[in-house]
């Protein structure tokens, strides 16, 4: 409970920040229009910590986080291999990314944020197990109707099907991560494949954009695989870390 209500205080925290930083830019930089509306932006905030010895808990550890808008987060067991999606469903409408379902800043009424989706998520983890954290550059990367793949492949008769169903698609783009990263044993591999996967997948639109820089990307995936965004991936394996104090 206590961790809960602290990463609750850090989502309104980092709200709170932007509208202030916000109020400091505008004063620094009188320049600027003071109607220009600051950003918004989504947050996926956690921890992990040991789990009590003094009860029947099969586990060894926890992990909490919580969430904001569409990051999501993974966990690979070390005993199975298996993918879980801890943020499974988060964002609302499957084929829409513009919509993150929620968001930091002042999003509503020129102040207040849109908490939506808001969520804590407690998940048992084990030692070994990875925790797969990335932003939707890199997740939306795994979208089998992104990637220009055919929908009977997984069972479809289409893709908008997701439209009503974000949970399935989840589960396709945990599909899709497992193969990518199924031989990668460490933390630094599983963030190095999956980062190549979305380099190699906007190869071609990248290559379009670079010579039509006044275009949008063509909608075809198809012939244009891919979304071309803010990439970021986090990998930690849980277990027992120790910092030392000795500087030297």
């Amino acid at each position: 409970q206590n961790y809960g209500a602290m990463l609750s205080k850090a989502i309104h925290a980092a709200h709170f920040s932007i509208l202030e930083r916000h109020e400091l830019h505008l004063q620094v930089h009188p320049e600027i229009d003071p109607d220009t509306p600051p950003g918004t932006t989504t947050l996926l905030a956690g921890l992990v910590c040991e789990a009590s010895s003094n009860n029947d808990y099969p586990y060894d550890f926890i992990a909490m986080f919580a969430s904001v808008g569409d990051c999501k987060v993974y966990r690979r067991s070390e005993k199975t291999g298996a993918l879980h999606d801890l943020t499974e469903g988060s964002r609302p409408n499957g084929l829409d990314p513009c919509d993150p379902g929620g968001r930091l800043g002042p999003y509503r009424d020129g102040l207040n944020n849109d908490l939506r989706n808001f969520r804590l998520i407690l998940a048992p983890v084990e030692e070994g197990d990875h925790l797969i954290l990335m932003s939707d550059g890199v997740h939306d990367n795994l979208d089998p109707y992104i990637l220009g793949l055919e929908p009977a492949d997984f069972g479809l008769s289409s893709f908008t099907e997701y439209n009503n169903n974000t949970r399935l698609l989840d589960q396709h783009k945990r599909d899709v991560a497992a193969k990518i990263i199924e031989s990668a044993s460490t933390s630094q591999e599983i963030v190095d494949r999956l980062i190549e996967h979305c380099n190699k997948t906007t190869s071609v639109c990248r290559e379009y954009m670079e010579k039509n820089p006044n275009s949008r990307q063509p909608e075809d995936y198809k012939a244009y695989p891919g979304k071309m965004d803010h990439t970021t991936c986090l990998v930690y394996r849980v277990g027992r870390y120790f910092i030392s104090n000795n500087s030297t």
